[in-house]
Formats: structure tokens, C-alpha cells, sequence
């Protein structure tokens, strides 16, 4: 595959992402642990995709950081396992999401 159509394959997978992103956070600030935890093991296979992508990118794309995504993926796990549940409903909105809008920004300039 091209690096172009992988370009535009993880621009997809990015948008989709964050659109699932609220929902999933809304289910943990809501506590609907069972439907949060189910959501969120789905979203960190997809993120594993995109990580694993964005390391094929990353000579084209040097801004797309895998050290700042896998931190925030490491601070998420670790407050799941803490059961701060708003935590990690904060950090998939207001760190990761932004993150990744981040990304799918600088995929659609270049």
C-alpha cells in the first residue's frame, strides 16, 4: 500500500475515532461501566492500528508524536485500573481527542 492511500486510511480511522470518542467518555462520567469498558477496549484496537500506521508515516509526518499518545495511553490504562473513572473520561476528552484531532489536522494539510 502507498503511503498515500495509508494517509488517507488513518485520516478515516482518525475522524471515526474521535467521533466515538464523546460517547465513550459520556459512558464512564455516567458510569455505565459494562457498555465504557466494552467501548473502550474497541477504541484501543483501533488506536493500536493507528499507532501502528503513524509509525510506518512517521519519516513523512514528523509532528505525529507516538511517545505523547503512548504517555496518554499509559496515564488511560493506569486510571482504568484505579477505577478514576471521570479521570479517564477527561483525559479521552480533553487530551486524547484533541490529540488526535491534532493529527487528522496535519494529515489533511500535508
Amino acid at each position: 500500500m502507498e503511503l498515500h492511500d495509508l494517509k488517507l486510511n488513518l485520516t478515516e480511522l482518525i475522524n471515526n475515532l474521535t467521533l466515538r470518542m464523546d460517547s465513550i467518555a459520556d459512558s464512564f462520567k455516567s458510569l455505565q461501566l459494562a457498555e465504557a469498558n466494552e467501548r473502550l477496549a474497541y477504541f484501543i484496537d483501533d488506536i493500536s492500528v493507528v499507532a501502528e500506521v503513524v509509525a510506518i508515516l512517521k519519516s513523512a509526518y514528523p509532528l505525529l508524536d507516538l511517545d505523547e499518545l503512548n504517555a496518554k495511553l499509559s496515564t488511560l490504562l493506569e486510571q482504568s485500573e484505579n477505577e478514576d473513572y471521570l479521570y479517564v473520561a477527561d483525559l479521552i476528552s480533553y487530551e486524547l481527542k484533541p490529540l488526535l484531532e491534532y493529527w487528522g489536522e496535519l494529515l489533511q494539510d500535508a
